[in-house]
């Protein structure tokens, strides 16, 4: 998971590996705490991956980052509420 949230975020900076792991631990605390019922797949990777980028793109005083993006609010809605 870590080497796809780096190709995905396009992080190639040895110090920043140890952020990400840390960002893919609390995203995947977020999804559970949104209710996501499904933990695998293609689409909660997906939703890891854009959760991942968006907290290490935006690392900045709470308050002033922007909202998360329309599309991962679908995708949580689809891994609490589908079956597949």
């Amino acid at each position: 998971m870590v080497q796809d949230v780096e190709l995905y975020a396009r992080i190639d900076n040895e110090e920043e590996r140890i952020l990400v792991s840390s960002l893919i631990k609390s995203a995947e605390l977020y999804l559970v705490n949104a209710g996501c019922t499904i933990t695998s797949g293609d689409l909660y990777d997906l939703a890891i991956n854009m959760l991942v980028t968006h907290w290490y793109e935006k690392r900045e005083i709470i308050g002033k980052a922007d909202s998360l993006a329309h599309s991962l609010d679908s995708i949580i809605i689809q891994l609490k509420y589908c079956r597949w």
